[in-house]
């Protein structure tokens, strides 16, 4: 009755799509041509996440242009992964890409947001994020076709990727403050003027830009819940890679910071965020500073994590870090010039820039029996 009930419905399938062809009438209209700096990077089935978000542009003068909603998308790319990744519970998406696997030691190296995608017949795909275009354009080159609606009906989804719920996007970023003349407004406020989460390039900052006062601070979250709940976690590091950097003010405050953040949702940023970066003042710091003219571009920059920036690990959840300027951490003044470093964020074309958290750690080990143990028998 089952292959009957399968076969009968490929007629019917096969009736509508023939009976919409021959009629002409139902026939798929052309697609409107679009420009190929709005085309899709990938076909419509692999597109794993999107929304509107504001297309904010920064000019030259550090003010900050609106130019209206465009759509920000996450997608699974045709680029095959190299090495050893971990999926848990029969997930198809993962973050944490393993490095070293041992019965003494463990190495995972973990991204923000799911980067890898595993297929049914086990290929591992590299999954891209933050890909933009026109709502129009989205709009036209995902709509469905007269033979996709007629799939629909019967209960077949030609979106394979799209609204999965196990999938995890990305919420790195950083949330600014440009309003004011007064370091302490600038420094102390609850929330920021704008928050960016879709670039691929973003700094953290101290900054005075003619007499207005600027910070950026940054929020960079990491899924560690594939962490074994009873593994000791024997060391850590923030690698970030830097784009480029600047020093206006070159004194004791010209460094970079951990911190550990509390940010709304791990998978977008708010303006009310801005005071999610650590404490206002003074925030406990998760690694040795670093000066800012090691952010060179290109330069791989690791925080080798201390006690405190351990103890942020979550086994079970997120973990939430962030990175502040020295006058920003300290509560002091910047004199002259910007202060920044200018990283690569997730949204970077590939994994080899993004910024990832390697944890190395060991997994408890049940005490084993003795092979040659006695055994005794009671009658």
């Amino acid at each position: 009755m089952k292959n009957f009930y399968l076969k009968f419905k490929k007629w019917i399938i096969a009736f509508f799509i023939g009976g919409a062809v021959l009629a002409g009438g139902l026939a798929l209209p052309e697609q409107a041509q679009i420009p190929d700096d709005l085309k899709l990077k990938c076909d419509k089935s692999k597109i794993l996440k999107s929304k509107e978000v504001d297309w904010i542009v920064q000019k030259e003068d550090g003010t900050m242009e609106n130019r209206g909603r465009i759509i920000k998308y996450d997608y699974i790319s045709d680029k095959k992964a190299i090495g050893n990744f971990r999926f848990k519970d029969g997930n198809p998406y993962t973050n944490v890409k393993t490095i070293k696997e041992t019965k003494e030691e463990n190495i995972d190296h973990f991204y923000i947001g799911d980067h890898f995608y595993k297929n049914s017949l086990g290929e591992i795909f590299e999954i891209e994020h933050g890909a933009t275009t026109t709502i129009d354009a989205f709009e036209e080159q995902t709509k469905l076709n007269i033979v996709s609606k007629i799939k629909n009906l019967f209960g077949k989804n030609v979106f394979a990727a799209s609204g999965d719920p196990i999938y995890s996007g990305a919420g790195d970023g950083h949330v600014r403050y440009y309003l004011s003349t007064n370091w302490d407004t600038t420094h102390d406020a609850s929330t920021g003027d704008v928050a960016y989460y879709i670039y691929e390039t973003r700094p953290f900052e101290s900054g005075i830009i003619s007499t207005t006062f600027i910070i950026y601070r940054m929020f960079l979250p990491f899924n560690t819940s594939t962490l074994p709940d009873d593994c000791t976690i024997n060391s850590a590091s923030l690698f970030v890679k830097s784009n480029s950097y600047q020093v206006g003010d070159d004194d004791a405050q010209a460094y970079a910071g951990v911190v550990q953040t509390s940010q709304a949702t791990t998978t977008s940023l708010a303006t009310t965020d801005y005071n999610n970066c650590g404490a206002t003042d003074n925030p406990t710091l998760g690694a040795p500073t670093i000066a800012l003219n090691n952010f060179s571009a290109e330069a791989l920059v690791e925080f080798v994590l201390n006690s405190d920036g351990r103890s942020w690990i979550s086994k079970t959840s997120w973990t939430k870090l962030g990175l502040r300027e020295g006058h920003d951490i300290e509560d002091v003044a910047i004199v002259s010039g910007r202060n920044y470093g200018m990283l690569y964020q997730s949204e970077h074309t590939g994994t080899d820039r993004d910024p990832y958290l390697s944890v190395t750690y060991s997994e408890a080990v049940a005490e084993e029996k003795k092979a040659n143990q006695p055994q005794f028998y009671f009658y």
